[in-house]
């Protein structure tokens, strides 16, 4: 069985490992985090389309950015989020019970090792999930 410490040490970087990647998904080239992407409705369906010089439609080319690729590859890409807005956004859902419960069931199983799960009276465990748990971490 590991110690108190082995487990902090654990839940600190699953967390860190957790919040890279809510950054990374938030902050990367993709059509739907930049600026100037907007989502446009075509009689062929949705179509996302680089607004950037749209104030000028004489002179707007009119991208359509909707892949990876074109977005990673635009000199112009500039992310919706910022790093500490993610950052704290990232905080907030650490701080609601519910959403550490259904999201990140892996804190949620080590919070609950160390007896220091955020008390939520939405979130209950069954007994028998509860005896689950008891004998997964009695291993």
């Amino acid at each position: 069985m590991k110690d108190e410490a082995e487990i902090r040490k654990k839940y600190k970087e699953l967390r860190y490992r957790h919040l890279k990647r809510h950054l990374k998904s938030h902050l990367s080239s993709s059509p739907s985090n930049c600026v100037h992407n907007l989502e446009c409705e075509t009689p062929e369906g949705p179509a996302r389309l680089c607004m950037l010089g749209a104030e000028d439609p004489e002179n707007w080319p009119g991208n359509i950015c909707d892949t990876l690729e074109t977005a990673q590859k635009c000199p112009f890409f500039q992310s919706k989020h910022e790093k500490a807005e993610l950052k704290e956004e990232f905080e907030q859902d650490m701080s609601d019970a519910k959403t550490v419960y259904h999201d990140y069931r892996d804190l949620a199983m080590l919070l609950w090792a160390l007896e220091e799960e955020p008390k939520d009276q939405e979130v209950h465990l069954s007994w028998w999930k509860r005896l689950r748990l008891w004998f997964m971490r009695s291993d």
